[in-house]
């Protein structure tokens, strides 16, 4: 049997609802996508916006401390300045009490002398009179938990160091012209000690003393304004501190003759000498040789005839020579 014909434009209104179909289908595809990503976006954000948040105060923080890092770094540019001026005034001050021969002003301590454990003592019985706490062992070995309050932001912890490196440096500041002006007396004290006859002149036998004495040449009574030290012709002479030579020549009363200005006023002179081994301007230390014992000038024997004048006037120098 032979099948009806179809009518043609069915056949189209059948592609047009196929169409139409399929249509609907993409349709809820895309809105199932489009949903599950705004899902997926919302539990991004909500998930990142607090650490977002979190890291942008986590940078303000870091920068505020970088820059409170670099004001502690240029403070302790100057604890740096002021630790080279402390090691030298400590340089200054070990010179100063360094022993020097037999009459050295201070002795040497040993780090663990009685002195030093009887200041250690004294610290302690100071610290227990203001009622200062003292770390102690236990203190350090307690075993001490420290906790999350314990703990100061780091920003706050670096505004607390750079104020007190900076009351360290404003407070040496404030000191440093006292500390100063001490090492300039101190300096000073030691320049007078050095300038002061701490050693004798020449190795012998005191021949004549300072005063009133009969001229061993003339025979009538004369002021004699040294000190005579008899030894052998050549025996050496010795500054008896440190100085410059501001005479070194033959006179005829004194023979070969050195005088040397200590400063302060403070001048020695050497007479009778056979040999003069410096000369006008130079600078000499205690014990350096100057010049060898003789008879030149008015002399009755080979000694050194030994002055100290302060300010021009003759002194006794048994006064000032050590025992």
């Amino acid at each position: 049997m032979i099948p009806p014909a179809r009518d043609p434009r069915m056949d189209r209104g059948v592609g047009r609802a196929v169409v139409t179909v399929s249509a609907a289908a993409i349709d809820g595809r895309v809105g199932r996508v489009l949903t599950s990503l705004a899902f997926v976006l919302a539990v991004g954000l909500a998930f990142t916006l607090p650490r977002a948040v979190a890291y942008a105060g986590l940078v303000d923080e870091n920068l505020s401390l970088k820059g409170k890092l670099e004001q502690v770094d240029h403070t302790m540019g100057e604890v740096d300045r002021i630790l080279s001026r402390l090691r030298l005034y400590d340089a200054q001050l070990r010179s100063l009490s360094e022993a020097r021969g037999a009459h050295g002003p201070i002795a040497d301590v040993g780090p663990m002398s009685g002195d030093v454990l009887e200041y250690a003592d004294d610290l302690e019985d100071d610290a227990l009179a203001l009622d200062a706490p003292m770390l102690t062992s236990d203190d350090v070995l307690d075993g001490t938990t420290i906790t999350s309050d314990d703990l100061r932001p780091a920003d706050a912890w670096a505004a607390d160091i750079a104020d007190r490196v900076t009351g360290f440096v404003d407070q040496f500041d404030s000191s440093e012209a006292e500390l100063a002006a001490l090492m300039a007396d101190l300096e000073a004290l030691r320049s007078i000690h050095q300038a002061l006859p701490a050693v004798w002149p020449s190795e012998g036998e005191i021949s004549s003393g300072f005063g009133w004495r009969r001229d061993p040449i003339r025979r009538y009574t004369k002021f004699h304004s040294g000190l005579d030290i008899a030894n052998d012709i050549g025996t050496p002479i010795e500054s008896v501190a440190d100085g410059t030579v501001v005479r070194a020549e033959y006179t005829s009363g004194y023979g070969n003759m050195v005088d040397i200005d200590h400063g302060f006023g403070i001048v020695t002179r050497y007479g009778h000498c056979s040999a003069l081994l410096v000369a006008a301007g130079d600078h000499v230390q205690r014990g350096d040789p100057i010049a060898l014992m003789g008879s030149t000038g008015r002399s009755t024997g080979p000694h050194v005839h030994f002055e100290i004048r302060i300010d021009g006037s003759a002194q006794d120098p048994l006064k000032y020579l050590p025992r």
